[in-house]
């Protein structure tokens, strides 16, 4: 045991508490709460994407050199 966990031990030991494991299924809270959070990632992942998506394009929009490698990878690809 390091010295964190001793800490720990010696906090929670003045609590009276009994602890229970409930398995999975029983357990609809950590489930819910499990599931929540699951849908806020990849929510965040997506709207993360589309943005980065979004500065790629205004980027190359704006960038002059960009611009011109697009030109003329669109008139090879338009000559073939």
């Amino acid at each position: 045991m390091n010295a964190r966990q001793a800490r720990w031990l010696a906090f929670l030991s003045e609590y009276d508490f009994e602890m229970k494991h409930i398995k999975g299924k029983e357990n609809r809270v950590v489930d819910a709460l499990n599931h929540t959070i699951h849908i806020i990632h990849v929510t965040f992942e997506i709207r993360l994407k589309n943005d980065l998506r979004e500065r790629i394009k205004s980027t190359i929009d704006e960038d002059e050199k960009c611009r011109k490698i697009m030109q003329k990878i669109q008139q090879q690809n338009s000559g073939q």
